[in-house]
């Protein structure tokens, strides 16, 4: 089924092996989760794999309706990115710090849907690093979804 998805297809994202570090520390290595290739990861309720193609199913379903997002700044400065369910973006802070003007153009140019206009909670136009972090981790979960590959399998 076509789903509506943005334009930008980001470059370069961030080494899936810092983060599925992130991601296991800030569970405290107590949930599994897969983590595909453009880094967006889908947790499990415990610490078991889930077969594959369920966690593809749960990363379909994100973009089978409107997929908003939430940005949580985590303690050691980077940003998580949750969806709806148990599906995440990761954005390093030291990644967006060095491809801050890239990703700020893209998001511009190729990183909303068609019709959507980026708003805050309190309904101003948003201008916030929040926003355009949450807007490459969706960049990121389209492109993941397109590809559909698990990049990595994490248990504790």
């Amino acid at each position: 089924m076509p789903f509506p998805r943005p334009t930008w297809k980001p470059e370069s994202v961030e080494p899936i092996e810092l983060v599925v570090e992130r991601m296991s520390e800030y569970t405290d290595r107590q949930r599994a989760f897969v983590t595909f290739s453009f880094g967006t990861a889908v947790f499990s309720s415990s610490p078991t794999l889930r077969p594959d193609l369920d966690y593809e199913a749960t990363l379909r379903a994100v973009v089978n309706q409107h997929p908003d997002f939430n940005v949580m700044p985590m303690n050691d400065g980077n940003l998580l990115v949750r969806f709806t369910g148990p599906v995440y973006g990761l954005v390093l802070r030291d990644f967006l710090i060095a491809h801050d003007a890239e990703i700020r153009s893209a998001v511009e140019t190729g990183g909303l849907l068609p019709g959507e206009r980026l708003l805050t909670t309190n309904q101003s136009d948003a201008s916030d690093e929040h926003y355009y972090a949450g807007l490459y981790a969706r960049a990121k979960l389209y492109s993941d979804v397109e590809a559909c590959a698990i990049a990595h399998r994490y248990a504790p």
